[in-house]
């Protein structure tokens, strides 16, 4: 009988036991802090929260999966993970939060949520291609702005086009190039003009280049010349684009030994050229 009694009371403080776990388990708890997703690049979603207990914890994705948070019983979860090349239907991303408690018993909670960037989205996705295409287009067409000295001053735009570059390995810009480029010079007596020339790169420390030229200039009227320039690479502008300072000199064979000097800031770009 008495034997009987100690089982008895042994089953009884097992249950309790159980009792007290389920308890614990039930009263573990989730306080969020933060949820969002930053408004520039690179998009990273920040996620951070308070559970009554430590616990282990990890945070469920769409499209992402499973992502551990806290690989260690604590009370503080913090995630911050990069998902710029993340692409979703909708402006909000939805997603779960795992915990695990000490007694390695899961709940999983339901219902949180962080606002996409508009960039995110699976249809802007082609229209950032097209916005990127027609940004570059409108800077590569900027022409170059200078003033041309002969005697007087006069202002003159140019827009150089790269036709065929050659590459070294390694390099971000041309051993050299060829190019055209065309001239309009305000109230000039040699308005419009065309260089077909021939640069070389330099590219040195503190610069992104410095670039000798010689090309033959034209006004298709007659007026024939020589040209020569150097032009430097100061920084780049867009990733696809260096801003540049020139000093061109040109000389024309058949109008009186004319010449003039122009000095011109613009934007290179060798996105259109040909590789040789």
């Amino acid at each position: 009988m008495k034997r009987i009694l100690m089982i008895f009371l042994s089953l009884a403080s097992m249950t309790n036991l159980t009792a007290q776990d389920q308890d614990y388990s039930d009263s573990l708890e989730v306080f969020l802090i933060d949820s969002y997703v930053s408004i520039e690049k690179p998009y990273k979603i920040n996620i951070s929260f308070f559970t009554s207990d430590s616990a282990k914890s990890s945070i469920i994705l769409p499209g992402l999966g499973e992502i551990k948070v806290s690989s260690e019983s604590s009370d503080y979860h913090e995630l911050k993970m990069d998902i710029s090349e993340y692409r979703a239907d909708s402006s909000l991303i939805k997603y779960k939060i795992k915990v695990v408690d000490r007694n390695n018993i899961e709940f999983v909670y339901d219902d949180f949520e962080a606002e996409l960037p508009q960039t995110l989205l699976k249809d802007q996705a082609g229209y950032d291609i097209v916005s990127s295409l027609c940004i570059g287009s409108l800077i590569f067409a900027l022409p170059s702005v200078g003033i041309v000295f002969d005697g007087e001053e006069y202002v003159s735009f140019s827009k150089e086009i790269p036709i065929l570059s050659k590459y070294d390995v390694g390099y971000n810009y041309p051993q050299y190039y060829f190019a055209l480029e065309y001239t309009h010079i305000l109230k000039y007596n040699i308005k419009n003009l065309m260089t077909t020339k021939f640069n070389y790169v330099f590219t040195v420390g503190g610069i992104e280049y410095i670039s000798p030229g010689l090309g033959y200039v034209t006004n298709f009227s007659g007026q024939n010349g020589l040209s020569t320039e150097l032009s430097v690479g100061l920084f780049k502008v867009f990733d696809s684009f260096t801003f540049f300072t020139k000093f061109k000199n040109s000389y024309f064979f058949s109008s009186g030994n004319q010449n003039y000097t122009e000095i011109s800031i613009g934007l290179y770009s060798n996105v259109f050229s040909f590789s040789l």
